[in-house]
């Protein structure tokens, strides 16, 4: 039988359970028995080990998921914070990538681009950045537009999984190697 002190009290308890239950079992089943949360707080030997259940160290499984979620985090971060644009007159600004509408802008100015390209026809179109500048592009320089953002999307997520995909791999075994993956991310 397990024997623990009641940290408030001092009382001595005597667990209905076996010794050879891990400790989190053991309180597990106090509360399935209708034992209160402050009654479990009892049922620990002592202050540390129940700060201990309530806040376990964390898995190596645990270090690896938080890393790949601050991954995943950083890159939609800057997939949403824009992309630059080589525009045909040799100016460079960003192009605004926040949600759906300024992708449905992009693929729109870009699909224009080819469909006209495919007709043959010449005629202008324009796309304005993040600056509020409004840019003149012929059809195959709209069609590059949507290329050079849909690029410079694609590398950020390569650069997010290439991370992840070490992060998660077999042979990293240590929490300092999670975190000299994560920390050596080098993000476009």
């Amino acid at each position: 039988m397990r024997v623990c002190t009641r940290i408030d009290t001092g009382e001595l308890l005597e667990s209905q359970f076996n010794d050879a239950a891990p400790l989190d079992t053991l309180i597990a089943n106090a509360i399935a028995a209708g034992h209160s949360a402050e009654d479990v707080r009892g049922w620990v030997a002592s202050e540390a080990e129940y700060q201990a259940l309530l806040y376990p160290p964390p898995t190596l499984a645990g270090l690896k998921s938080a890393a790949c979620t601050r991954i995943e985090a950083q890159r939609l971060t800057l997939e949403q914070a824009g992309v630059w644009i080589n525009w045909p007159d040799g100016t460079r600004s960003k192009i605004q990538t926040r949600d759906e509408r300024d992708w449905r802008n992009i693929n729109g100015v870009a699909s224009r681009g080819l469909a006209r390209l495919t007709q043959n026809l010449t005629d202008e179109d324009w796309f304005r950045d993040a600056d509020n500048v409004d840019h003149a592009l012929l059809p195959s320089q709209a069609l590059d537009l949507g290329y050079q953002a849909s690029a410079a999307i694609s590398i950020i997520a390569r650069v997010a999984q290439a991370a992840k995909d070490a992060i998660n791999a077999d042979t990293v075994t240590t929490a300092e190697q999670v975190a000299a993956i994560e920390a050596g991310v080098v993000w476009p």
